[in-house]
């Protein structure tokens, strides 16, 4: 089943949207804001090779941030308040040092205002690619400098960089994907995750 969108025709107000967002804690909910209204998607929960892989992906991240100690690394039920206002989680990030310690304390508790420098999204079989690559636009046009989309069903990632063109990557041939310069030494092993035979 695809994700539902619930239209409201009256944006909330941040306080307000956080309440509502708070109770409704064990739905994954993306807003996005229009003009004079919000728009709600209600994700539905992952499956088991999703979860698996996504709990992989995040263990590999974090163990990075941990050796590095350069900036912050959250899971899937985080959500950014983006400079566009919209409020997304992406699957997997990291935020700068510089970037996080210049956001008080109040509003790190949160939906942080600030685009993380490093996100992953990783296809589900519910999710419409065309519509993750949408969103992965969306990151990179807010001030994400890189981006990986897997999906690991297809054996492809597509890397998403600060001004230059979406990069394909065919997941049999390349098991390994770098964090460049954005995050030094970093590398996300993919093999293990494109076959799950026993969970």
């Amino acid at each position: 089943m695809d994700s539902i969108t619930l239209r409201f025709p009256k944006c909330f107000s941040q306080k307000d949207l956080f309440l509502f967002l708070d109770r409704n804690r064990n739905y994954r909910i993306e807003c996005y804001n229009k003009k004079k209204s919000q728009n709600f998607i209600i994700m539905m929960p992952a499956g088991g090779f999703t979860g698996f892989r996504n709990a992989k992906v995040t263990q590999q991240l974090m163990n990075w941030t941990e050796q590095n100690n350069l900036g912050i690394c959250f899971d899937s039920s985080t959500g950014f308040t983006l400079p566009d206002e919209d409020i997304l989680s992406p699957d997997a990030s990291w935020v700068s040092n510089e970037k996080w310690n210049m956001i008080p304390e109040a509003l790190q508790r949160r939906f942080a205002p600030v685009c993380p420098d490093f996100i992953i999204e990783i296809r589900s079989e519910s999710d419409k690619l065309s519509k993750l690559q949408e969103k992965m636009k969306k990151w990179l046009k807010n001030g994400c400098r890189l981006g990986f989309l897997l999906d690991f069903d297809e054996g492809k990632a597509f890397i998403y960089r600060e001004n230059r063109k979406v990069e394909e990557v065919d997941l049999m041939k390349n098991s390994c994907l770098s964090g460049e310069n954005v995050l030094p030494d970093f590398t996300l092993e993919t093999r293990k995750l494109l076959k799950i035979v026993h969970l």
